[in-house]
């Protein structure tokens, strides 16, 4: 009888510690599918395209424990290099996507028009509690520079909220992954329209 009754919390115990991880569940291994740009016309020529190696590292400012923030993993890297190589096949013709920086004799040397680096830079989430609401916002930014016969650089920034009443069903892990998903198809558009005027004003001067 002791040892069935040992097996039975043995059981009961794996059981319940399963129930517990299944339901925290991982952001970063969900799949999300980012919507691009519609209608994107090709912009013609041969382009180099910078995207450097660094991984895509989201700063977490939580200052509250409800929705199960605690559980929370935010790993975007993935997704957001995927998002912008899938966007620059789309807008170039004739683009070559490397992680290694090119000197302005390597770019004349090998007849591009241009180097474009996109930098992403520091981003950030946070989440809290004010009046009953959870509130997440996520904040992502890029630096975006043209580099041949002459320079240019512009900044690009997106924003993304989501709240809800920490008595009503709240769970982040889901509001974390609308926001994230709403917040890098706001920075490839913006990505896009940099991309384009900057290429225009380089080729126009």
């Amino acid at each position: 009888m002791l040892k069935e009754n040992k097996k039975f919390f043995r059981y009961f115990f794996l059981i319940t510690l399963f129930l517990i991880f299944s339901c925290a569940k991982d952001f970063s291994t969900e799949k999300v599918q980012i919507n691009l740009p519609k209608d994107i016309a090709k912009i013609s020529g041969k382009y180099l395209i910078f995207i450097p190696e660094k991984e895509l590292k989201l700063e977490k400012k939580f200052s509250s424990d409800d929705c199960e923030s605690w559980s929370v993993k935010l790993n975007l890297n993935a997704i957001y290099k995927d998002s912008l190589i899938r966007l620059i096949y789309k807008m170039f013709e004739n683009p070559r996507i490397t992680s290694t920086q090119y000197s302005s004799k390597e770019i004349e040397k090998e007849n591009f028009i241009a180097q474009i680096k996109i930098l992403h830079d520091r981003s950030i989430s946070t989440f809290k509690t004010e009046n009953n609401m959870g509130i997440f916002n996520i904040n992502l930014s890029s630096n975006i520079l043209i580099d041949g016969k002459k320079k240019y650089e512009t900044n690009v920034y997106s924003n993304s909220s989501w709240q809800k009443n920490v008595y009503v069903s709240c769970n982040l892990n889901k509001g974390a992954h609308k926001a994230a998903k709403s917040g890098i198809e706001r920075l490839m558009n913006q990505i896009h329209s940099s991309v384009y005027e900057s290429v225009f004003k380089y080729n126009r001067n």
